[in-house]
């Protein structure tokens, strides 16, 4: 299981302690513990400093994301975070200094990872380190409106809540396609492309 504090730093969310997997001097990721309350709720961080005034964040059941940090925002356009098996980066050469890309191709397998996409099955506590394959049921994936078939749809295992989305590129037409992602009927906000290029 992942730990409730790290270095002496927990957060507590609607009052309960959350799972900690990573802090900085300026940022900490954590898990939400189970609890069936959504809306507005308290959310407090304590550290060697102490414990901070609590403020208010939306909880929710279902709160899927894509990994598309803002470095993948290329001329006002979000691009997703997805990779080949080795490791190079989907999108044009030269999307982002110093990194390698190259566009995907119709067939190729590439893998994207997200969070907050729920309940899977078989059933994957918070704060567990997931040691088994695992789905996603009633998820969708979409390059504009071309279904994509994937091989893997769950929790990646080895990890504390990650998602992760083995997705065979299907045959759309070259240029930049928007990924849709849709869980029992509701769709991520995001809106976020990908390069497909023969």
């Amino acid at each position: 299981n992942a730990p409730t504090s790290l270095d002496g730093t927990s957060v507590t969310i609607n009052g309960k302690p959350a799972f900690v997997y990573y802090i900085s001097g300026t940022q900490v990721n954590v898990q939400a513990p189970a609890d069936a309350a959504t809306g507005s709720v308290p959310v407090a961080v304590t550290n060697c400093a102490g414990t901070s005034a609590s403020v208010a964040a939306q909880k929710a059941a279902l709160a899927a994301g894509i990994l598309a940090p803002a470095s993948f925002n290329v001329a006002g356009r979000q691009y997703a975070v997805a990779q080949f098996a080795d490791l190079v980066f989907v999108g044009n050469p030269n999307l982002i200094a110093g990194a390698a890309f190259r566009p995907a191709k119709p067939g190729d397998s590439i893998v994207i990872y997200g969070i907050g996409f729920g309940e899977v099955t078989p059933p994957s506590a918070p704060g567990v380190v997931v040691a088994e394959q695992n789905r996603i049921d009633g998820l969708t994936i979409g390059f504009d409106n071309t279904p994509a078939t994937f091989t893997y749809g769950g929790l990646s295992p080895g990890v504390v809540g990650l998602f992760q989305f083995n997705v065979v590129v299907p045959d759309v037409p070259d240029g930049d396609s928007q990924i849709r992602f849709n869980v029992r009927g509701t769709s991520i906000s995001q809106t976020l492309y990908l390069t497909v290029k023969r």
